[in-house]
């Protein structure tokens, strides 16, 4: 069967994989030319840095999630970190959260995985910034 998927976000991805995996003939509609919903990133018109929108950081927990990538094909995109780490920009200039990992039951995960290394974007209207010393 011939089937139209329109929206390529995580429920329309997922809906995809689903139909697919079924034998339909899937075709996957996205106005915006790009796969992910508001988990994709954008380039900032005065840095050129590409700017985080929304789930680019997972953890273990996330089983569905994992399972969709690996269905689709695409869980070699994602880059695990033994240790969350994450650089980020604010008015006061470039800082990180770290979490090292913690013992269960604490632990949200044994590890946890971005889908890509953190943006160096600086706010809009302020030219980009270096990352802290030691985090190049």
């Amino acid at each position: 069967m011939k089937v139209a998927v329109i929206g390529a976000g995580f429920a329309g991805l997922a809906a995809a994989v689903d139909l697919q995996e079924r034998r339909h003939q899937v075709t996957l509609l996205e106005r915006r030319g790009v796969l992910g919903g508001r988990a994709t990133s954008y380039r900032d018109a005065v840095s050129g840095e590409d700017v985080d929108n929304g789930t680019h950081l997972m953890v273990g927990a996330y089983a569905a999630t994992f399972d969709l990538l690996r269905r689709a094909g695409a869980e070699d995109l994602l880059i695990f970190q033994d240790d969350l780490h994450i650089d980020y920009v604010d008015d006061r200039g470039w800082s990180a959260l770290d979490c090292p990992p913690l013992a269960a039951p604490r632990a949200t995960s044994p590890r946890r995985a971005s889908g890509r290394p953190p943006s160096r974007a600086a706010p809009a209207g302020q030219p980009p910034r270096d990352p802290a010393p030691g985090r190049g």
